[in-house]
């Protein structure tokens, strides 16, 4: 799992967050971050409680969260050029630490569900972009 500001220039982390951290350099108020890219296996509990001390979560699978996190695709097939695939990969927002990876899991999946494979041919890879 990588922070948002190491993605720039990543292919692998997806349009969306390639592009929201190019922007957080630059200096425009973009919420950090985390990028879990396509072929990395979910984090455990307590690796994903880990990396969200760092965007101001806190530690241990049932501490109360003080914020609420979006869990946002970041697929390789979305927001090109000339293409959109808006509304085919899922997003969840409101969630809790406690609940993050069953969202986590849920956008991955995304990437295979029956409306992604009509419109794009095929299931495609998701990275999971995580924010407060």
């Amino acid at each position: 799992m990588l922070v948002l500001g190491d993605c720039a220039g990543l292919v692998t982390a997806g349009p969306k967050a390639r592009r929201l951290a190019q922007a957080r350099r630059a200096g425009l108020p973009v919420p950090d971050g985390l990028v879990l890219l396509p072929d990395e296996p979910l984090p455990t509990e307590a690796e994903l409680a880990t990396a969200l001390l760092s965007l101001g979560g806190v530690a241990g699978p049932t501490a109360p969260s003080p914020r609420l996190w979006v869990v946002r695709s970041s697929a390789l097939a979305e927001d090109l050029a000339g293409h959109s695939a808006a509304g085919l990969f899922r997003s969840v927002v409101g969630v809790t630490q406690a609940k993050l990876l069953p969202a986590i899991q849920a956008v991955r999946d995304s990437g295979a569900s029956e409306l992604v494979r009509l419109a794009l041919g095929g299931p495609v890879q998701v990275a999971v972009l995580i924010q407060p």
